[in-house]
């Protein structure tokens, strides 16, 4: 029966052992209860780029950069999972030529039925590629707001300019229809009449150069 059930359960080790083996796209590992590689599959090969008989035994900690070690995030991970059962968590992980990636990384505590800690284990994703599509996402999404606001300034810096630009226009026009009507209405003094003209020449001249320099401005837009 002994012989029978181990049996059993050394198939199914070995059908989860070929199933792991399959994952690419995480690195699929456990660790000891003294945060020692205890196993190291096909997927962690091929994010980390250390094979299984150099990775086995080797400190969790070296998978981190050394300022992450110094802080203390390997032993912060290791503690959190073993306390609450699960850390997950991104940041940036070393392969063995010393590149780093971005990852996203689920530590889970593997326990026996009586709770007693048997050790951990690890998968983790290369997610730099996505975290590289949200920074462009998000560099797009500033420079449209960017773009918006600039169009709203010019909204109303156009909307100020014509204002402007109106009332200019309005205020020698007013003066010369004003004189003109007082004019039309009846027989002035010839002082009145010569100060009357002044205006209505000095308004006109006045307002051509108001035209004048709108067409300017508007040709160096």
């Amino acid at each position: 029966d002994l012989r029978r059930v181990q049996t059993v359960l050394d198939e199914r080790d070995a059908k989860l052992r070929a199933l792991v083996d399959r994952v690419r796209d995480y690195a699929i590992f456990t660790l000891n209860t003294e945060g020692r590689i205890s196993s190291w599959h096909a997927g962690a090969a091929l994010m980390k780029g250390y094979p299984a008989e150099e990775a086995i035994g080797m400190p969790y900690a070296e998978l981190f950069s050394a300022d992450e070690r110094a802080a203390g995030r390997p032993a912060h991970e290791l503690q959190i999972a073993a306390a609450t059962g699960e850390y997950k968590g991104e940041g940036r992980r070393l392969r063995k030529d010393g590149s780093s990636f971005e990852a996203a990384v689920v530590l889970t505590a593997l326990r026996g039925p009586r709770g007693d800690l048997l050790g951990y284990l690890k998968l983790t994703q290369d997610i730099t590629e996505r975290k590289r599509m949200e920074r462009e996402r998000d560099a797009m999404l500033r420079e449209a707001q960017e773009a918006h606001r600039q169009a709203e300034r010019a909204s109303r810096a156009k909307d100020e300019f014509l204002a402007t630009v109106s009332h200019e226009l309005r205020t020698p026009l007013s003066a010369i229809l004003g004189w003109a009507h007082v004019l039309e209405r009846g027989v002035f003094d010839a002082e009145t009449v010569r100060h009357g003209l002044a205006a209505i020449s000095r308004n006109a001249r006045s307002q051509g150069q108001l035209i004048e320099d709108l067409l300017l401005s508007l040709i160096h837009i």
